[in-house]
C-alpha cells in the first residue's frame, strides 16, 4: 500500500514540473510579446522624430506607418492578453499541482510515522517477552 503511494508522490512531482515548464514557456512568450510591444513604440517614436525633422518627405511614409503600428500595437495588446489568461489559468493549475503533492506527501510521512511507531511497539512488546521470561526462569530455578 505504501509502495502506490510513492508512486502517486512521483506522478504528482511529474505533474508539478510539467506544469512548472508550461507556465515557463508562457511567462516568456509574454514576456516576448512585451518586448515586440516596447520596441514597437520605440520604433514609433524613431519615426515621428524624423517626421518632424523632414515633414514634407515623412508626409507620405509617416501616416501608413503609424496607420500599420497601431494595428500591430492593437494585436500585440490583444495577444498579450490571452497569454496573461493563460498564464493565470496555468498558475492556478500549477497551485493545485503542488497541493496534491502536499497532500501526499503528508500522507505518506504519517504513513511511515505509524509504521514506525507499531515497529517500535512490537520490538518493544519482544523486549518485554524476553523480559518476562528470563524473570520467570530465574524465579523457577
Amino acid at each position: 500500500m505504501a509502495h502506490d503511494l510513492h508512486s502517486l508522490i512521483r506522478l504528482a512531482k511529474s505533474r508539478v514540473d510539467e506544469r512548472q515548464r508550461h507556465l515557463a514557456n508562457l511567462l516568456r512568450r509574454s514576456e516576448d510579446l512585451e518586448a515586440h510591444r516596447v520596441a514597437l513604440d520605440h520604433r514609433l517614436a524613431q519615426e515621428r522624430l524624423a517626421a518632424r525633422s523632414d515633414p514634407v518627405l515623412a508626409g507620405l511614409a509617416y501616416g501608413a506607418f503609424v496607420c500599420e503600428a497601431v494595428a500591430r500595437r492593437e494585436r500585440l495588446s490583444g495577444d498579450i492578453a490571452v497569454i496573461e489568461g493563460r498564464i493565470y489559468a496555468a498558475r492556478d493549475g500549477l497551485s493545485s499541482a503542488y497541493r496534491e503533492l502536499c497532500t501526499l506527501q503528508t500522507a505518506q510521512e504519517r504513513r511511515d510515522r505509524q509504521r514506525a511507531t507499531a515497529a517500535a511497539r512490537a520490538e518493544q512488546a519482544a523486549l518485554d517477552e524476553i523480559g518476562v521470561n528470563g524473570h520467570l526462569r530465574r524465579a523457577e530455578g
